[in-house]
């Protein structure tokens, strides 16, 4: 399976409540509906747990079957409304292609850790490793400048890789799922 992760900045001057409510209503009944979503995930940031160097309010994860998949999800009407609707509730977004490099284990409460470093597998002891192949941005809204190389998911409580201040955020979220993965992916 393919993932894309996206990180989401709130519109300028709305509450964490309001841009909450508007991603997990109608922003994500638009996105459950893209062709070909194996999975979707929301993960709101409840809390900055290190200095915010990325300042996110959320991280998205979707799964496709293939490049081709995703290909045609985000050439499909589906999409042009999902990025019609997002000047409604964000002011940045950061699109991100990853290798999971672990394995996933349930669960609904993280630590997200997202560095400007390049992390190791053995990094992702516990945790599932997220490392960015490709970076891009939507016209209009505003993303991080080169988007981070890594994103590593952690239980609470996991022990914290050790990198420098100044090159990483930490974030405790909640995980919703939108489009539950298939059993055999691993989820």
């Amino acid at each position: 399976m393919l993932k894309r992760m996206t990180l989401l900045h709130r519109r300028d001057g709305m509450s964490r409540a309001a841009f909450d409510s508007h991603w997990r209503g109608s922003h994500a009944e638009i996105a459950a509906r893209l062709p070909g979503v194996r999975g979707y995930v929301q993960n709101p940031v409840q809390s900055s747990l290190r200095e915010d160097v990325h300042a996110l309010d959320g991280i998205v994860e979707l799964w496709f079957d293939d490049a081709a998949a995703m290909s045609a999800a985000y050439a499909s009407p589906v999409a042009d409304e999902l990025r019609a609707d997002e000047p409604a509730f964000l002011s940045g977004i950061t699109i991100l292609s990853v290798d999971e490099i672990g394995h996933r284990i349930p669960g609904e409460s993280w630590v997200w850790v997202i560095s400007d470093l390049a992390l190791s597998p053995d990094a992702a002891a516990g945790g599932l490793l997220n490392a960015v192949s490709d970076v891009s941005a939507r016209p209009g809204l505003r993303s991080l400048r080169d988007g981070p190389v890594s994103l590593l998911r952690l239980p609470v409580g996991a022990t914290l890789p050790d990198l420098p201040p100044g090159r990483i955020s930490v974030y405790s979220c909640t995980s919703r799922s939108i489009v539950e993965l298939p059993a055999a992916s691993g989820m």
